[in-house]
C-alpha cells in the first residue's frame, strides 16, 4: 500500500507499507520485478529499513 518513490542525489528510495513482510524480502521482489519489467537492466537494490507499525493489518 501506499508506494512512493523519491530521488534524491542519485539515489532512487522506493518505500511501502505491507501486512505481510515482516523483513521487507517480498516487498523487495516486487519492486524488483516492477524496475525489471519497465525499465529492464537495473542496478543493486538493497532493503535499508524495515519498520513495524503497530496496530495496522492484526
Amino acid at each position: 500500500m501506499d508506494p512512493k518513490c523519491t530521488f534524491s542525489n542519485g539515489i532512487m528510495t522506493l518505500s511501502a507499507t505491507n501486512d505481510f513482510d515482516g523483513d521487507g524480502r517480498a516487498l523487495l521482489d516486487e519492486f524488483w520485478d516492477c524496475l525489471a519489467a519497465y525499465v529492464g537492466v537495473h542496478g543493486e537494490m538493497k532493503i535499508v529499513s524495515v519498520e513495524e507499525i503497530l496496530g495496522r493489518g492484526s
